[in-house]
């Protein structure tokens, strides 16, 4: 699977930056996927859950609202008020 470049700023920094597979966001208008080679888009963010798959491995961060930006050249920039990373832990069932 091919990948692009997810940079995630918000008023204190960086939360991520590296390369990603996919990623879900919350649209304001619903949630919306995007892979590599997306359209260019511009669109805003509600407050949610912005999901990313790196590597086979998933990282997902609580986000206020803002903005995502998808370009080809560039990859993804989200700019929210805030993004804090939920850990994620695996269930077993007994």
């Amino acid at each position: 699977m091919s990948s692009y470049q997810l940079t995630l700023v918000t008023p204190a920094g960086k939360m991520f930056d590296g390369p990603v597979d996919f990623l879900t966001a919350p649209g304001s208008e619903g949630c919306l996927g995007i892979l590599a080679g997306h359209a260019p888009l511009a669109t805003a963010l509600k407050q949610g859950l912005l999901a990313v798959k790196s590597e086979g491995r998933e990282r997902c961060f609580n986000i206020g609202s803002g903005i995502l930006e998808t370009t080809r050249e560039q990859g993804v920039l989200v700019l929210c008020d805030f993004a804090v990373e939920k850990n994620m832990k695996k269930t077993s069932e007994t």
